[in-house]
């Protein structure tokens, strides 16, 4: 999870590249757009039935600086908020979940009352 979006980063079977989804392309896209000078030149692939279904395929020398560049961009102290500035009420609503789940199922805490 980053301010930009949801992803889920693997190694590629194809080639040994680091594949990076997303289950959205508007989170794609916003990562490109903030990284464009290392990230422009690689292609949005779209696949159907998968669980992320948009994808770049980057080596992983681009990959190890773009989490350089990601970890210099926490700057906020709430991440919640920070995802916010994005305007996708289902992107915070998930992480809304996450953290309500991360509190019940791992923590064992759940609020009587909580509700977004």
């Amino acid at each position: 999870m980053t301010k930009h979006g949801f992803f889920s980063a693997v190694k590629s079977t194809l080639d040994g590249s680091i594949m990076i989804r997303a289950r959205s392309s508007k989170h794609l896209q916003n990562m490109i757009r903030a990284h464009k000078d290392l990230l422009s030149e690689f292609e949005i692939m779209e696949t159907d039935y998968t669980d992320y279904p948009v994808r770049i395929i980057i080596p992983h020398g681009v990959f190890t600086t773009l989490m350089e560049r990601l970890s210099k961009e926490v700057e906020y102290s709430n991440f919640k908020e920070q995802a916010a500035n994005l305007g996708d009420n289902n992107y915070l609503n998930f992480l809304h979940d996450v953290w309500e789940l991360g509190l019940s199922k791992i923590q064992g805490f759940v609020f009587p009352n909580y509700h977004r």
